[in-house]
């Protein structure tokens, strides 16, 4: 998903992409302040960096000016040094200390135990923003390039490929598969309608390497005589989503692919990963992962 945020005849605008699909929604607020939380952890990590710095900078710049206000507080601080104030206040945030300096009058002292302490929160808030970030799981989730259809066990079945990049498992593994797209009511009314289609295997005990996910194309589902024309008209898109917990980290793992039209292979279905050598052992081979062949 990627947003870039404008502005146009004064309303803000944010462009939404997801899969290959994009929406522009309007007057959408993407960061609060309110909620600093969730705001750090929605910036990229160049914008995250760049407010961690920009704290760091704005404060230490302040309590540089509270101690060249008055000189005569702080032991060896020249008149007029606001540079040796400001280093003397990244020094006390940091609570270093290197003894050149030091608080020598109630002032003095007064400002180095605000800052200290404003420094040991700004740690503790930090290093826990840091570590929530560092620790959310990221997925290596991999889904094929395309969808196919093609006859399974005697009925056209959708077909997409799910795999994992990682040697290690995904557990307690559930997929969905959803076809999202313009209808018209009897009353003429057009909207967009998100449709489930079912499928034959939706949840899994594992993921180690490779899944196939299919569902089957009878009377009952949303596609039965659908052609690629009626989808590419309806501006259809499929979107296979995937969730599960990772066996490394005990967390949740989430991961979604869109897919249009033209992502469609009619009468092709996917290619075989497994290979057995001359020793009989079983190799899975992730280079044939979007491997597809002709029916």
């Amino acid at each position: 998903m990627r947003r870039v945020a404008g502005r146009h005849g004064g309303r803000r605008e944010t462009l939404v992409q997801v899969g290959t699909g994009e929406v522009i929604i309007t007057d959408a607020v993407r960061y609060t302040w309110r909620d600093p939380y969730h705001a750090m952890l929605s910036l990229g990590w160049r914008g995250f960096l760049g407010v961690i710095l920009g704290y760091y900078v704005v404060v230490n710049v302040a309590f540089g000016a509270l101690y060249a206000l008055n000189p005569s507080s702080i032991a060896n601080l020249p008149a007029g040094g606001v540079g040796s104030a400001f280093f003397f206040s990244v020094e006390t945030f940091a609570t270093v200390g290197y003894g050149v300096m030091a608080p020598q009058t109630p002032y003095g002292h007064i400002v180095a135990t605000v800052e200290i302490f404003v420094g040991l929160l700004s740690t503790a808030v930090i290093t826990g923003l840091l570590f929530v970030r560092f620790s959310r799981p990221r997925p290596s989730v991999m889904f094929s390039r395309h969808l196919t259809i093609s006859p399974y066990d005697g009925l056209p079945t959708l077909m997409a490929r799910i795999g994992n990049r990682r040697a290690g498992a995904v557990l307690q593994v559930e997929a969905r598969l959803v076809l999202i797209g313009k209808y018209r009511t009897q009353e003429g009314y057009e909207h967009w309608r998100a449709v489930d289609l079912a499928l034959t295997r939706p949840r899994g005990h594992m993921l180690t390497l490779s899944w196939m996910v299919m569902h089957r194309i009878d009377d009952t589902s949303p596609l039965h005589g659908v052609t690629v024309e009626q989808l590419v008209e309806m501006d259809a898109q499929l979107i296979v989503s995937f969730t599960g917990t990772d066996q490394t980290l005990a967390a949740p793992v989430h991961a979604m692919r869109a897919y249009d039209p033209p992502d469609l292979l009619w009468g092709h279905r996917f290619g075989d990963m497994l290979r057995v050598d001359a020793g009989g052992r079983t190799h899975i081979e992730l280079a044939r992962f979007d491997d597809v062949v002709a029916v």
